[in-house]
């Protein structure tokens, strides 16, 4: 996802037990409604970088399989405000065209870098973006030389945050810290369990960030660990892990939470996992789950109602949630963006 960056009203995180016995209410697949806004302004794309400032969602970067004249990344760059529906072209990013690249803010600027261009080749170049004057200059470079895609990345208050991914090497657990007054990066702990790569991240009332679901790619194992950092002690934590491990109840039906370049994206005090596939390049599958961060607990949600896709964005929005883009296919990009109505009961006519 890039991902969106996104907040959750909980200050803290706090695990609490959970009811062995769980009622019919629990999971429900119709509630929650899917509905059709502005589509984008720009070419259909998959895996492009998406991060927010403000009250302003902005959009870039990405990769089309289709183009006629063969794939292309892209380097353009556009302002979205969904209040009124309006696409607006801004200031391109630089460097060449990328696809997988992440994004996040920090201090009121945003970020985008890493990704691979349109021979394939991985990237390790940052660029920081100031809204005011509609420009970006190059950072430091990522610390891995050797570059890295389908990476994750989150900010939390002036300090943004990057990790996993994978390059022609394999897949990566490593994680950085970016210091916008040094212009620095230094190495923090790894994210727990496997490597991977086509992971989701979102952070938490703006002290933790949280990293879910994706692939190594050296074996093509889907992730089943879960984990959050807290950069107040500098450490991670994990959290249960999304897959029917446990004698309750409450994770017997968690069959299809994992997965790998999914969408995610945050309203009130939960996060939304939507899209992606269950096998690295695999078909594209549209289950959704709420997860409760307060008790760490996930539920089916209804499942997205568009078409199936992986490497969409996913961003939050005035305590709105939107899917979009996404590749459906090798032969089909696409430039859809779709909200979720979190309390509306499923209605397939939108």
């Amino acid at each position: 996802m890039k991902k969106s960056l996104v907040v959750l009203s909980t200050a803290a995180i706090t695990l609490m037990a959970v009811s062995c016995s769980k009622s019919s209410g629990d999971s429900d697949e119709t509630t929650g409604n899917w509905v059709s806004r502005s589509a984008f302004d720009g070419k259909p794309r998959g895996f492009a970088a998406t991060f927010n400032i403000g009250d302003v969602v902005y959009v870039g970067t990405g990769f089309n399989y289709a183009e006629l004249n063969g794939a292309i990344a892209y380097r353009d760059f556009w302002r979205y405000q969904p209040n009124i529906g309006q696409w607006e072209l801004m200031a391109a990013v630089p460097g060449y065209g990328r696809s997988g690249a992440v994004g996040f803010s920090a201090s009121g600027k945003g970020y985008i870098g890493l990704g691979n261009d349109s021979l394939s080749h991985a990237m390790n170049d940052f660029y920081q973006y100031d809204p005011t004057g509609n420009t970006w200059t190059a950072i430091a470079p990522f610390p891995a030389t050797d570059g890295r895609y389908q990476a994750v990345a989150f900010g939390i208050k002036d300090t943004g945050y990057v990790g996993t991914g994978s390059n022609p090497g394999g897949s990566y657990r490593d994680f950085y810290k970016y210091d916008a007054n040094a212009n620095s990066w230094t190495q923090i702990e790894s994210c727990p369990g496997d490597k991977r790569s086509g992971s989701s991240a979102f952070i938490s009332a703006d002290t933790a960030g949280y990293v879910v679901a994706g692939a190594n790619t050296g074996s093509n194992a889907l992730n089943t660990d879960f984990a959050y950092y807290k950069p107040a002690d500098g450490h991670w934590h994990s959290l249960r892990p999304i897959f029917n491990k446990s004698s309750d109840s409450y994770d017997d039906d968690y069959s299809d939470i994992k997965r790998t370049q999914a969408a995610i994206f945050v309203i009130g005090s939960n996060a939304y996992l939507s899209t992606g596939a269950q096998t690295p390049g695999g078909t594209p599958f549209t289950k959704t789950w709420l997860y409760d961060i307060k008790n760490d607990q996930w539920t089916r949600r209804t499942p997205f109602e568009k078409q199936a896709r992986t490497g969409a964005i996913g961003f939050s929005f005035s305590g709105r949630g939107f899917i979009g883009l996404g590749s459906a296919s090798s032969s089909q990009q696409l430039d859809d963006i779709v909200e979720f109505q979190p309390n509306v009961t499923e209605d397939t006519n939108d």
